[in-house]
Order: structure tokens, then sequence, then C-alpha cells
């Protein structure tokens, strides 16, 4: 399993040109930066090379940019005689446990000076803080005091300058960096690869910026081993994460399709209802209709049966009494004779 642990959790700047007093925190994953051109794009990436490597391997991964040395990052104020400015990391080394390594600067040099913030007082094994440290922190009286003034000052945790070589031993020894950059061809070479990075050649193994790193001594060997490692994590990451984008877009096709066949299932439950609704009452209204008819048709036939009936009996009347009468006529003949 890949250990994400340590990462930069966060790159915070004091007093730097187009960046101000800023926090960027990171995404464990990935973290991108858009603007406009001259916006600083590319000075968040120096400021982090200067932070991992010092000022005294310091180039600008600008190709062309001859204004960028390290002074030049800062903001220049009018009526002072020297500027200064911090730039930090917040390295979180495991869940919500933090060192602060970065870098101090002043407008009269172009040597910056390393720092490290930790908790304890023992600067061969760091202890971490609980949270990350943000600009506001380092502000006194919000203004920008030097760095051995706020080593000083600092109250919330142990803050101390260190030179180059100590710097890189102690983040060594700690783990904050895999490669030990006290050695100056190993510090040459980790620069020019991050140097390689910023300006997006990042993942070709052929270029020719790369190529004259891979061959000499352990050291480069050790460093271009880690680099086609990490070239194979993030390709793995890629795909990975291009796998997820796809499953993420079938899984969204199908809540459409399934949507949009709850929405035509629920039109044909309204529908159907409203069919039964109507034959129920189109019969009910056929039947009352019907058995009305049916009852006035009875009451008539029961009339006319009734007429009937009585027709039959005056009929039957009338004959009986032509009857009578017709004996009584016969009676009176006999006699008669």
């Amino acid at each position: 399993m890949q250990n994400n642990y340590p990462r930069i959790y966060s790159l915070s700047t004091i007093g730097m040109k187009q960046h101000f007093n800023a926090d960027y925190l990171f995404h464990p994953y990935r973290t991108d930066f858009s603007g406009e051109s001259g916006s600083g794009k590319s000075m968040i990436a120096d400021m982090i090379q200067l932070i991992l490597v010092g000022s005294g391997e310091f180039k600008s991964a600008t190709e062309g940019n001859k204004q960028r040395d390290v002074k030049g990052m800062l903001i220049n104020k009018k009526g002072h005689s020297s500027s200064r400015g911090y730039i930090f990391l917040n390295i979180e080394v495991s869940p919500k446990k933090y060192y602060v390594i970065g870098a101090y600067i002043e407008g009269t040099s172009n040597a910056a000076e390393m720092f490290i913030i930790q908790n304890g007082y023992d600067w061969d094994n760091l202890a971490t803080l609980s949270k990350p440290i943000l600009n506001k922190d380092l502000l006194i009286d919000n203004k920008i005091d030097t760095l051995k003034n706020l080593c000083e000052n600092i109250e919330f945790a142990r803050m101390k300058s260190f030179r180059r070589k100590n710097y890189h031993q102690i983040l060594y020894d700690n783990a904050i960096l895999s490669l030990d950059l006290t050695k100056d061809e190993t510090l040459k070479t980790y620069a020019h690869i991050l140097r390689s990075f910023s300006r997006g050649k990042g993942f070709k193994t052929e270029s020719e910026d790369l190529k004259k790193f891979l061959f000499g001594d352990d050291e480069k060997n050790a460093i271009i081993e880690k680099y086609n490692e990490e070239v194979e994590n993030i390709s793995n990451d890629f795909h990975e994460h291009k796998r997820y984008s796809q499953e993420i877009e079938l899984i969204n096709d199908k809540q459409v399709l399934l949507k949009t066949v709850l929405e035509k299932q629920k039109n044909y439950k309204t529908t159907y209802k409203e069919y039964l609704i109507k034959k129920f009452s189109y019969w009910n209204t056929f039947k009352k209709k019907t058995t009305t008819q049916k009852l006035k048709t009875v009451e008539e036939l029961n009339f006319k049966k009734n007429e009937l009936q009585f027709l039959e009996n005056e009929i039957l009347k009338l004959k009986i009494e032509d009857f009578k009468e017709l004996l009584d006529s016969k009676k009176k003949n006999c006699s008669t004779d």
C-alpha cells in the first residue's frame, strides 16, 4: 500500500510579490494553480524549490527569467531601506501531525536563511506540531520581523535558523526528505530535477534535462530510481483516475437513464390512473343511465299490462252481458211459443 506521508500540507507566503501574505492548502492527490501570465504560478514552484534546496543551488524554473533571483521575490516597498519576507511549508508527517520548514529572505541579499519550526527542543529528533502554522502566526503586531527576533519571540512553538547543510541533515534524519542533500552533487542533481518538473517536462523520461543525471555514482542512481518509481506511481494513479472517471461517467449515464425511466413510469401510472377513473366514471354513468331506463321501461310495461288486463276484463264483461242478453232473448222466444 502506498504511503501518503510525509506530504506538503500547505505553502505560506509573507511579503512576497504577487502572493503577499497567503496560505495555499494542497490536496493530497493533486493541486492545480491557474491564472493569467504574470499572476505568480511559476513563482510557487520557485518558492518550493528554494525551501527544499536552499539559495545556493536555487535557479528560477522559468527559462529566460532574469529578474527571478531570491531577493527579487520580495515586495519592494517605497520608503523602506530593506524588504523582508518568509516562505514556508507545513509538512504533514502523519494525520494532523506537522513540521514547518522554510526560508527567510531580506532585500539586501540573495542568500536565504533556512529555518525549522517544531514542538520540542531536540533538533536532532523533531517533535510534531498538532496544527499547521499559517502566515498570520509569524506576524508580530501585523508586521514582518527579522528571523532572529521571530525565533526569540515566538511562543506557541520552537523556531530556529540553520546553515544549509545542518538544515538538510535534519530533514534527512527526520524522513522529511528521502535524499541526503548535504552532499553537494546530490543537492545539485535534486535541484535540476525539481526545475525540470517545474518547467512542465516532468514525466518524460527521455528529457535531455534529466538524462545527464542518470549516469554517475550511487547517489544519482538512487535519485533516478526513486524518480522512476514516482513516475510509475503517478502513471498508475493517472490510469486509476481515468478508470474511476469512466466509471463515474457510466454511473451518471445510468442515473440519467434511470431517472428518465422513473419519470416515464410515473407518467404512465398517472395516465393509467386517469384512464381507470374515466373508465369507472363512464361505466358508472352508463350503469345508472341503463338502470334508470330499465326501471322506466318496466314501469311502462307494467302499466301496459295493467291496461291490457283492464281491457280484457272489460271485454269479458261485455261478452258476459251479451251472452246474458242472448239467453234472455231465447227464453222470451221460448215462452212465446
